[in-house]
């Protein structure tokens, strides 16, 4: 049994896919990073343990999507200057 028709419509959708799996395997790590940076701080700027971590989530989703838009801008000019 074939998911896909043809070898286009695989990456069509592989693309965006694997865009995301990398971006929620990526975000906790990013998270964890930001948390171990800024926590202390901004946890003592705000007062409150849950306001920290909600800017600090909202900041490494922002943080997590600009990486992926560059690590994809970085691998269409990769492949397509191997071309």
């Amino acid at each position: 049994m074939k998911f896909f028709p043809d070898k286009e419509t695989r990456k069509r959708f592989m693309k965006p896919t694997l865009t995301a799996v990398v971006g929620v395997a990526w975000l906790p790590i990013v998270w964890l990073l930001i948390t171990a940076t800024f926590g202390t701080a901004l946890s003592a700027f705000t007062g409150s343990w849950i306001a920290a971590h909600s800017i600090i989530l909202l900041i490494a989703i922002f943080v997590t999507l600009v990486l992926l838009r560059l690590f994809i801008r970085l691998g269409d000019k990769i492949k397509s200057g191997s071309q």
